[in-house]
């Protein structure tokens, strides 16, 4: 048997309609690494119109694997993380550091110290806005948290520019991070997912074979943060959209 091959973006969508907690309902995946990619996957009979994704804001409609229209957004989440984090010498350890992290996230917001878009100018939903800091702190730790914040409150924006309507499931090097996948569980209506599968893109080339395949992963249900990050979020939109308009 020969079948036509797959781009590991497309398999990573396809793999995750074989788990239950999604299956073919309207969900979205969230690709985190040096690039964010969210890419929609609709669910049967749901129209899109490729006019309502401003392509002006890195949005773009991709094809999955049976045709469908995929509307998808994308940011360079990884590499402005670097740049917030201004790292000494190493990254943060987000996984060793997971309870302190989140603490000092929770201490940013209730001080109201913020990061506003754009790093990386040029990409993503706000493309020319220049980034700059309220409240910059000077330890290291505190800007790490400020950036795991930051990478929720623009995920949340490209979620809403594709119309993300059911579960988003992150996966990539940024499911590690308490503080992103908190904060964004605590903006989203829907519930949010982390994916542990090491081997996605193969799991979702080998649905093309045999579509009933079950994951042999799990998917985590993140739990949201404490804080009130809403209104966190609103503060944080006020202030990006008075810079946009600038």
């Amino acid at each position: 048997m020969v079948l036509c091959g797959l781009h590991d973006s497309n398999a990573a969508l396809f793999a995750l309609r074989g788990y239950a907690e999604v299956g073919d309902r309207d969900f979205t995946i969230l690709s985190t690494g040096t690039w964010f990619v969210a890419m929609r996957s609709i669910s049967a009979g749901t129209m899109v119109n490729p006019a309502l994704l401003p392509e002006s804001r890195d949005c773009l409609v991709n094809v999955d694997v049976a045709g469908l229209p995929v509307p998808s957004a994308r940011f360079m989440g990884g590499r402005e993380a670097e740049l917030i984090e201004q790292a000494v010498s190493s990254p943060a350890d987000v996984k060793s550091q997971a309870n302190l992290l989140v603490r000092t996230a929770e201490a940013m917001v209730r001080e109201g110290a913020f990061v506003l878009p754009t790093f990386q100018k040029g990409v993503g939903p706000f493309p020319q806005n220049v980034g700059y800091w309220v409240q910059q702190p000077k330890d290291q730790l505190s800007r790490r948290a400020l950036a795991g914040l930051y990478l929720a409150l623009v995920a949340n924006v490209s979620l809403e520019l594709i119309g993300s309507r059911g579960p988003v499931v992150i996966e990539g090097r940024f499911a590690d991070d308490p503080v992103f996948t908190g904060a964004l569980a605590a903006l989203q209506k829907q519930p949010v997912f982390l994916s542990n599968a090491q081997d996605g893109i193969a799991y979702g080339a080998l649905r093309l074979i045999d579509p009933e395949l079950p994951g042999q992963a799990t998917l985590v249900r993140v739990e949201p943060m404490a804080c009130d990050v809403a209104r966190y979020a609103a503060q944080w939109n006020t202030m990006t959209q008075t810079v946009e308009a600038a």
